[in-house]
C-alpha cells in the first residue's frame, strides 16, 4: 500500500495523524510488515500528544499482544475491533470484547 508511505512522510514531519495513521500501518500490516513494538511506539507517541484515536489503539493494540500469533479468527476479531472503534464507544468495545473471550472459550 502506497499511502504507508506517505503516512511515514507526515510522521518524520511531526505530523501527529501521519503518526497515528503509520502506527495503524505497523499493527494492522497495510503497506508495511506487521511490527507491534513499531506500532505502539507510533501509537504513544501521538496519544502522549492528545490524538484519542491513538488512546483508543493502544488499548486495542494491548489486546492483540495477549492474544495467540497466526490465528485468523483473532486477525479477523482485531480488524472488526478497530471498526467498532471507530463508531462506538470504548464501553461497548470491552462488551464485545468479553463477548469473545466467552465464544473462545467454549
Amino acid at each position: 500500500m502506497e499511502a504507508a508511505k506517505y503516512f511515514k512522510l507526515a510522521a518524520d514531519g511531526g505530523h501527529i495523524q501521519g503518526i497515528t495513521n503509520l502506527g495503524l500501518c505497523y499493527m494492522m500490516g497495510h503497506g508495511v510488515p506487521v511490527n507491534l513494538d513499531k506500532a505502539e511506539k507510533l501509537l504513544k507517541q501521538s496519544s502522549n500528544r492528545g490524538d484519542q484515536l491513538a488512546v483508543q489503539q493502544l488499548q486495542i493494540l494491548e489486546f492483540m499482544k495477549c492474544m495467540p500469533k497466526n490465528n485468523p479468527n483473532i486477525t479477523t476479531f482485531s480488524v472488526r475491533l478497530q471498526i467498532y472503534c471507530g463508531f462506538f464507544n470504548m464501553k461497548k468495545v470491552l462488551k464485545a470484547i468479553i463477548i469473545f473471550i466467552i465464544m473462545v472459550s467454549l
